[in-house]
């Protein structure tokens, strides 16, 4: 028995000396060796353009040009047009167009979803960016529609006044109309009036376009007052298409194209016809004095490209019909955290060029992050997320980097170039000694019918990542670089499924677990939990799937006040514990609880 004096009187002028016994014979639990770990999504710049060496962003020039003319604003997320037709994706996406002064007018719009998890945003009476209606349609997740109004940048529903229980099919036209007269506001969806309110706030306002974590198509919008047309929405003549966060430079006459059908990889490539002087360029990149970059960019045509990087240059030279790879190679001789990359013609030319990446030769990761990573020593590492979990395909990802697909980031807005995926993520875990934790996609945002696909694809992965070079997919796998199985042990079956409801979510997360299981019998299983102190969600999936999971994965987040953060956070062991007893009186006492995530709701510093 060892015994430890604390004078507590140091901190406490008044208080007598506290005497601590330790009793390190006496075992009473042990503590699990995946103590602490991280949650590792694509948000916030974590991986693309954070952790991630790659330097160049939107290397596939797959964003849509930040530009569409004059009577256009783009306030967030992609858009482009195509012939007539103005084409948009992203999170929280709109675009305004119209006067701020308008008063009573028409707005009519057909519109049709491609793809994605939502509907349409048609938004009316907009004073600004900050200040407008949109009606909602197919929001919550294609679950209803009603009409929002954003104040000062925060946004209230009207569900009471403005709801209706309209969900929006993909792949069909919709005629969308919103008529404002006065204080009266009536919503249109193919001529049937679905909803109504009275609008004692905004008395006029332009008019706009918009979604939410789908791809959507607007053909013939038009404002009418009096049955005239006062405006139609089309594309502006001689616009510079530029892939976003790319910009022109040099010869003003030169012609800019985000040309479709010829990429190398994904969708689009950019093109670059003109004099000497003519290109494209980004800035804001950090480069640092005597270190070394390398990479590679694609171009196809025939024209002298100069690659500039933090003052240094490199001559390629492009003569031919079909795509070639240049390697990128520049040491530049001062370190500074705006250094700019240019691919800019050295003399009159038509080149095409896609796939741009560059990075640090002595690591794929920045040092000033990966090093505070290291530095934290987290035991596991939980991704792809998350939120993202729920819509990414894996096989996307894999090989070498002209093979991968640009996607959409649905939850948070913007692209996932897609470099960083399982290999890369399997080499971080070996880097930092953590173990890997995989969540799934199991279709919870999906047709019913595409279920056994998506279990197959889950099967496929866990070969890809276990199998020996004597598997299909493990073959694959050594293809490309990696021969040894990278032995995953942990897999998540699915990301907050709240959604589905407990026994239905039950019911899918065992059908995985058996096929997996009997794929490779010695994995472990992390099933969702609640969010919040949902109790009630823990004990009927601990009753339902208890046999079927290793881990309970339970996330909160605590959000309002900083006081009543702290006080949440100080009842969360309670609710743990709580959790805990469920388990421990049930038949299955082995499962874990595992917090997956938690924190503040915010960005502030508190997090």
């Amino acid at each position: 028995m060892c015994t430890v004096a604390i004078l507590a009187a140091a901190l406490l002028e008044t208080a007598a000396p506290v005497t601590i016994t330790v009793r390190p014979e006496v075992e009473v639990g042990t503590i699990n060796p995946y103590l602490y770990g991280h949650f590792l999504e694509h948000i916030y710049n974590s991986v693309v353009d954070g952790l991630w060496g790659q330097l160049i962003r939107g290397p596939s020039f797959e964003e849509y040009p930040e530009t569409l003319g004059d009577d256009i604003i783009v306030v967030n997320g992609g858009w482009r047009f195509e012939g007539d037709e103005l084409v948009g994706r992203g999170v929280d996406s709109h675009v305004l167009f119209g006067k701020y002064d308008w008063t009573d007018y028409t707005f009519t719009v057909e519109a049709k979803k491609e793809a994605g998890s939502e509907g349409f945003l048609i938004l009316f009476r907009a004073l600004d960016k900050d200040n407008f209606y949109w009606w909602n349609l197919g929001g919550w997740g294609n679950t209803y529609s009603a009409v929002e109004h954003e104040v000062g940048g925060k946004r209230m529903n009207l569900r009471a006044r403005t709801g209706a229980d309209i969900i929006i099919e993909q792949g069909r036209w919709y005629t969308v109309a919103v008529k404002v007269a006065g204080t009266s506001v009536e919503c249109f969806l193919d001529g049937e009036r679905v909803a109504g309110f009275r609008d004692s706030q905004n008395q006029r306002g332009a008019v706009g376009l918009g979604t939410w974590a789908t791809d959507v198509r607007y053909r013939n919008a038009r404002v009418t007052v009096d049955a005239k047309t006062v405006f139609a929405l089309k594309p502006a003549q001689h616009v510079k298409q530029v892939s976003g966060l790319w910009r022109a430079v040099g010869d003003a006459n030169a012609v800019y194209v985000q040309e479709e059908g010829n990429a190398l990889n994904s969708r689009f490539c950019q093109g670059i016809k003109g004099d000497a002087g003519a290109g494209i360029t980004q800035g804001n990149l950090p480069a640092e004095a005597g270190v070394a970059y390398t990479g590679s960019v694609w171009l196809r045509g025939h024209g002298t490209v100069m690659a500039r990087f933090a003052g240094q240059e490199q001559m390629l030279a492009a003569d031919a019909d079909a795509w070639q790879e240049f390697p990128l190679a520049f040491t530049p001789k001062v370190s500074t955290a705006d250094a700019e990359f240019s691919l800019v013609l050295a003399e009159k030319g038509k080149v095409l060029v896609d796939l741009c990446t560059l990075y640090r030769k002595d690591s794929p990761y920045r040092p000033a992050i990966y090093d505070l990573v290291k530095g934290i020593a987290p035991t596991f590492i939980r991704w792809p997320g998350g939120c993202y979990a729920e819509h990414y395909r894996w096989k996307d990802a894999i090989g070498p980097a002209r093979e991968r697909v640009t996607k959409p980031n649905n939850p948070w807005g913007g692209l996932d170039p897609n470099l960083f995926a399982t290999t890369e993520f399997i080499q971080l875990c070996r880097d930092l000694d953590a173990e890997p934790i995989i969540v799934l996609n199991i279709a919870h945002h999906e047709p019913p019918e595409e279920l056994d696909d998506y279990i197959q694809e889950a099967l496929n992965w866990l070969e890809y990542c276990n199998g020996d070079a004597s598997t299909d997919f493990g073959a694959l796998r050594a293809e490309h670089g990696y021969p040894d199985p990278f032995d995953v042990r942990f897999w998540e079956i699915g990301n907050e499924t709240w959604v589905m409801g407990v026994e239905a979510y039950a019911e899918r997360a065992k059908r995985f677990v058996d096929a997996l299981r009997a794929k490779q019998g010695d994995l472990e299983f992390l099933l969702c939990g609640s969010g919040g102190h949902g109790l009630k969600w823990n004990e009927r999936m601990i009753e339902l799937a208890g046999t079927h999971m290793d881990y309970l994965s339970v996330h909160h987040y605590m959000q309002g006040s900083f006081e009543d953060e702290m006080h949440n956070g100080v009842e969360y062991p309670k609710f743990l514990h709580q959790t805990a007893q469920i388990i421990a009186n049930s038949p299955t006492p082995h499962i874990k609880i595992a917090v997956t995530e938690w924190n503040q709701q915010s960005t502030a510093l508190r997090s």
